[in-house]
């Protein structure tokens, strides 16, 4: 499979507007709504942040997706895992396993010793893959509301 991450340009930023404009991607990924404006807003701050990597994924070149680490910390050595397959024709072909073997390399090299993830309860084959994948869930977090569960992994 020829799946690649790359930096996160404004072709994935209008498309990522149409994907998580997806009555089913939103309400995966739990987004709040959103405007053109205020994407484009949350864009340009991109390059002064820290807590947060976004990277687009593509296969054959073409944009699918996005992944990244958000919430980074890097004195408790803890990042939270996101990411989304929005061309929702490659559901199902292994690239969120990737998704998250990229996302593991990239937390190593930034030091970090977890990983944490916040999934809906009804996403059954996400938490299938993170299970598959390592993560456990995190009996000890109880900020998230009932119809999520948080994971996490060392790595």
């Amino acid at each position: 499979m020829n799946v690649s991450f790359t930096k996160y340009n404004e072709e994935f930023l209008a498309k990522s507007y149409q994907w998580l404009s997806d009555a089913e991607i939103k309400y995966l990924t739990n987004t709040p709504p959103i405007t053109r404006h205020s994407q484009k807003e949350w864009f340009q701050k991109l390059p002064l942040r820290t807590d947060y990597l976004i990277w687009g994924i593509c296969k054959d070149g073409e944009p699918i997706g996005a992944v990244g680490l958000k919430h980074i910390d890097s004195y408790n050595r803890i990042g939270e895992y996101f990411g989304y397959i929005g061309e929702k024709r490659f559901w199902g072909m292994g690239v969120g396993k990737l998704m998250i073997s990229f996302i593991e390399a990239k937390a190593k090299e930034l030091s970090l010793s977890t990983l944490q993830l916040v999934v809906r309860t009804s996403n059954h084959r996400a938490i299938h893959l993170y299970v598959k994948s390592g993560f456990a869930v995190d009996n000890h977090s109880s900020n998230e509301p009932s119809d999520f569960i948080t994971m996490t992994k060392t790595i």
